[in-house]
């Protein structure tokens, strides 16, 4: 079980990119149309219909992720799975865009995830603070 010691690792803000953000740009398209401005608003509703498929098919892949003691909480918003650090065998991120973890079975939602990282400031040519600290908590070596 956990320690209580819950800490989030990866941002909240994924909900609100992918649903209210989309949903606001729609309300302004069928203003437009309905204005009577009918090619800005087809142009914005296209717009929005892309952005809602873009978004829906690219974070698809991405988690929730919290720190709990030595186990990870992963979350894909309708269910959540607790995995052992010890499955950990592989941790990577692109600087401060996404980590993806490797484990050595299968936890529910295939072998590995991808999470946005909450922000830290990192130069380009550095990983993610949570990259580093997660190999260690797992008992990896670069």
């Amino acid at each position: 079980m956990g320690t209580g010691q819950k800490r989030a690792l990866s941002e909240d803000t994924t909900f609100l990119f992918r649903w209210f953000i989309p949903a606001f740009q729609g309300i302004i398209g069928l203003f437009l149309i309905l204005a009577g401005l009918h090619s800005a608003g087809v142009i914005v509703l296209a717009f929005v219909a892309a952005n809602y498929g873009f978004n829906f098919l690219w974070e698809l892949r991405f988690c929730r992720v919290s720190l709990d003691g030595d186990a990870l909480l992963i979350s894909k918003f309708s269910r959540e799975v607790r995995v052992p650090l010890l499955w950990i065998v592989e941790v990577y991120g692109i600087q401060r865009h996404w980590i993806r973890i490797v484990f050595d079975r299968d936890i529910g939602f295939g072998t590995r995830i991808k999470f946005i990282p909450l922000t830290r400031l990192v130069g380009l040519d550095q990983e993610h603070p949570f990259v580093a600290e997660l190999r260690q908590l797992a008992g990896l070596s670069k």
